[in-house]
C-alpha cells in the first residue's frame, strides 16, 4: 500500500490473466493429462536417484514431497528430522489409490506467484495467500495467521465435518436426481403407451364418424337419385301422351284422306291444325327446359385440412426438485449458477444523430428501453435495447449521465454539466421536468435507497429524491464522473483515476488503482456484487470483486473494445451494453453464465496437479 499525489491509500492489485472462455480451460485440462501422466510415469522409479542418473526402482511415495523413493532413500528420508512428518504409503497403494488425493504438493503454492508457497491464512476474506498476497491483496487486513497454525485440528475440526456433511447432502441430491432421471425414463415409456392408446382411441372416433358421413352422403344420394328419376319419368309420360295425341291426329287426317269427302277432310284439317299449334308451342316450351340431369359429387378439398391434427406433441420440463438441500448449501449453489463466465458479441448499432456522438451515460428501464446521454445536443435519446430508435426527449442542456428514480413512478434524472445541474425526466411522456442548480459542474449520478448522490467538486451531493440537498460529503477526488450502488446502501465511484468504494457517512472502504485500468469510467454490478468497469484507455473492461479485488478482465480489444465510457447490464442481465469507440457507437453482449465460478474451477482443478 502507498499514497498517491493526492495523499490516498492506494491498494495497487494486480491483475490476474485474462482466462478467454474456453480456452483457458481446454489448456489447464491439457496441461494436468501432461503433469498426470508424467506421476504416473515416475510412480515406476526413484525420483531422488533419476536425478543422480540412476535407475533404481520405487518402493514408497511420499504424499508431502510428491515423489517416490527406493528403499536406500526412505531410509534417508525417514531418517531425517524435518520429514518424520511426511506421509509415506507403498508405491503399490499410491499406484491404486486416486492420483488427486497424494499430489498435493503443487496445490501448496500460489496460483498467482507460482513461484510462493501458501503459508498464511486471512480469517476476514477466508482465503489461503503466499507472502506477495499478503502484502498486496490483504495488508490491511488484521486477523492474518501461519497456515500451520490454522491447519492444527484441521482432520477434528468443524469446519471439516461440515464440509463432510455438505459433500454428503450433495451425493444424496445427485442420487435423489439421478433416481428421478430414471423414473423419469421409465415414465417416458409408459407416457408413449398411453399416448399410443389415445391416438387409436381417437383414430376409431375418427372413423366412427367417417362412417356416419359417409352414411348420411349416400342416404342423401339415394333421395336425389329418387327425385331426378321421378322428375324424368313424369316428363316422359307427358310426352308419351303427346305423341300418341299427335299419332292419333295424324291416322285421323290419313282415314278422312282415303274415305272422307273433301269437305270433312277439309273440316279435319282445320281442327287438328289448332290442337297442333298448342302441341308446337308446349314442344318448344319443354325443349327450352329440357336438359340432362346428372348426381354430381363436389368433392371437399379441405376436408384433410380441416380435420387437422390427432394433437400436438411436446417435451414438457418441471423444474420443481423432489429433495432438500441445507439453506447455506442452496445459496452457495445459487450464487455459483448466477457467476458471469463471460460475454459474447451480439450485435451493435449507431446512435441515430446528426451531430458528432459521445453516448457518456446509459440507463434502462423497466421495459428495456435505453436512455443514452450525450448525444452531441440537449437530448436524451431513447431506443430499443435492440437499437431501434424510439424518441428524444428534449433537456435544458446536454446531459452526461442519467439514473432511474422511482422507477415505479416512470422518472429518471439527468445531469447537466455545463448548466451545473440535473434535471428530473418523466420517463412515460419523455417530457423533461424541473432542474436544481448546483455551485459547480456535476457529472456522475446514482439513486440508492431514494436518496439521490450526484457527483461534484470535490464533494458528493445528497438529495431526496424531490431534489432537496440532505447532505454533502468531502471526497478527494476534483470532479466524481460516475456512481453506482452497492446492495448493503454503499456505493462505488470513480474519478478517471481509482476506483472508490464508500459508506454513506463518508468513511472510504477501499481506493483501489486497478493494474490495466488506464482512466476507470462507468461503473454497474451483476447480482452477485462483482463490479465491472469500464477502461476509456485501456480499451477494457475490468471485472472487481465487492470489496475491490481485481478478478480478471472479460472484455478487452480482442472484444472490440475501444474507448469505452457507459455500461449497463439489460434488467434481466442477460446483455451488456457498452458505449463503445469513444461512445459513438453501442455494442451489445450477450452474458454468459457458468455453474462455478472461475475461481473455484482453478482451485479444484489445481487440485489434481
Amino acid at each position: 500500500m502507498n499514497a498517491n499525489s493526492r495523499g490516498n491509500q492506494v491498494v495497487r492489485v494486480p491483475c490476474e490473466t485474462h482466462f478467454r472462455r474456453n480456452v483457458w480451460i481446454e489448456t489447464l485440462i491439457y496441461t494436468l493429462k501432461g503433469k498426470l501422466g508424467a506421476k504416473l510415469k515416475a510412480m515406476t522409479s526413484c525420483e531422488p536417484c533419476h536425478r543422480k542418473g540412476l535407475g533404481v526402482p520405487a518402493v514408497k511415495w511420499c504424499t508431502e514431497c510428491d515423489e517416490a523413493l527406493c528403499s536406500s532413500c526412505y531410509d534417508s528420508h525417514r531418517s531425517m528430522k524435518a520429514l518424520l512428518s511426511h506421509r509415506i504409503v507403498d508405491i503399490d497403494l499410491a499406484k491404486t489409490t486416486p492420483v488427486p488425493a497424494l499430489m498435493k504438493l503443487s496445490s501448496q503454492f500460489c496460483k498467482t506467484h507460482t513461484n510462493q508457497r501458501l503459508e498464511y491464512h486471512c480469517l476476514f476474506h477466508d482465503a489461503i495467500c503466499c507472502q506477495n498476497c499478503m502484502t498486496h491483496n490483504h495488508r490491511a487486513c488484521a486477523n492474518i495467521i501461519p497456515i500451520d497454525i490454522a491447519a492444527k485440528g484441521a482432520k477434528e475440526s468443524r469446519s471439516i465435518s461440515e464440509l463432510l456433511s455438505q459433500l454428503e447432502n450433495i451425493q444424496q441430491s445427485l442420487d435423489g436426481i439421478r433416481q428421478r432421471k430414471l423414473q423419469n425414463i421409465k415414465q417416458i415409456d409408459d407416457q408413449d403407451i398411453a399416448i399410443r392408446n389415445t391416438v387409436s382411441r381417437l383414430r376409431q372416433k375418427v372413423t366412427e364418424r367417417l362412417n356416419v358421413i359417409e352414411k348420411e352422403l349416400y342416404d342423401e344420394l339415394k333421395n336425389l337419385k329418387q327425385s331426378g328419376k321421378s322428375k324424368l319419368e313424369r316428363e316422359s309420360r307427358k310426352l308419351q301422351q303427346t305423341a300418341d295425341l299427335v299419332k292419333s291426329h295424324k291416322e285421323q287426317i290419313e282415314f278422312e284422306k282415303q274415305n272422307g269427302t273433301d269437305k270433312q277432310t277439309f273440316l279435319a284439317a282445320h281442327i287438328i291444325k289448332e290442337h297442333i299449334i298448342g302441341i308446337e308451342e308446349r314442344i318448344l316450351h319443354m325443349k327450352s327446359r329440357t336438359g340432362t340431369i346428372s348426381l354430381v359429387f363436389q368433392e371437399n378439398g379441405d376436408i384433410l385440412d380441416s380435420l387437422g391434427s390427432f394433437g400436438s406433441l411436446s417435451l414438457s420440463s418441471n423444474t420443481k426438485t423432489s429433495f432438500n438441500m441445507d439453506e447455506k448449501h442452496s445459496k452457495e449453489v445459487e450464487q455459483r449458477e448466477s457467476f458471469i463466465q463471460g460475454f459474447d458479441f451480439s450485435y451493435k448499432f449507431d446512435v441515430n444523430v446528426k451531430q458528432d456522438v459521445m453516448i457518456t451515460g446509459i440507463a434502462a428501464t423497466d421495459d428495456n428501453r435505453l436512455l443514452l446521454c450525450g448525444g452531441g445536443k440537449c437530448n436524451i435519446i431513447i431506443t430499443t435495447l435492440e437499437g431501434k430508435y424510439l424518441q428524444d426527449c428534449k433537456l435544458t442542456g446536454e446531459p452526461w449521465d442519467v439514473a432511474i428514480t422511482r422507477e415505479r413512478e416512470g422518472k429518471a434524472v439527468a445531469t447537466l454539466p455545463i448548466l451545473y445541474a440535473i434535471q428530473f425526466i418523466n420517463t412515460n411522456s419523455m417530457v423533461a421536468g424541473k432542474m436544481v442548480k448546483f455551485n459547480w459542474r456535476v457529472y456522475g449520478i446514482a439513486t440508492i435507497d431514494k436518496r439521490i448522490i450526484v457527483g461534484g467538486k470535490n464533494s458528493l451531493q445528497i438529495l431526496d429524491t424531490d431534489g432537496i440537498k440532505l447532505n454533502e460529503i468531502a471526497v478527494p477526488s476534483i470532479s466524481v464522473f460516475y456512481i453506482h450502488p452497492r446492495e448493503n446502501g454503499d456505493f462505488y465511484y470513480s474519478d478517471c483515476t481509482y476506483v472508490y468504494c464508500m459508506k454513506p457517512d463518508g468513511r472510504h472502504v477501499f481506493c483501489q488503482d486497478v493494474s490495466n485500468l488506464d482512466s476507470p469510467r462507468n461503473i454497474v454490478t451483476d447480482t452477485r456484487g462483482n463490479l465491472y468497469v469500464a477502461g476509456h484507455r485501456s480499451n477494457n473492461v475490468h471485472r472487481l470483486s465487492s470489496d475491490g479485488i481485481s478478478l480478471d478482465v472479460p472484455l478487452s480489444k480482442e472484444d472490440a473494445i475501444n474507448g469505452p465510457f457507459a455500461i449497463c447490464f439489460s434488467l434481466d442481465q442477460s446483455k451488456l451494453c457498452v458505449s463503445n469507440r469513444n461512445g459513438k457507437t453501442i455494442t451489445v453482449y450477450d452474458t454468459m453464465y457458468a455453474p462455478q465460478s472461475r475461481e473455484k474451477d482453478i482451485q479444484n482443478l489445481l487440485k489434481y496437479l
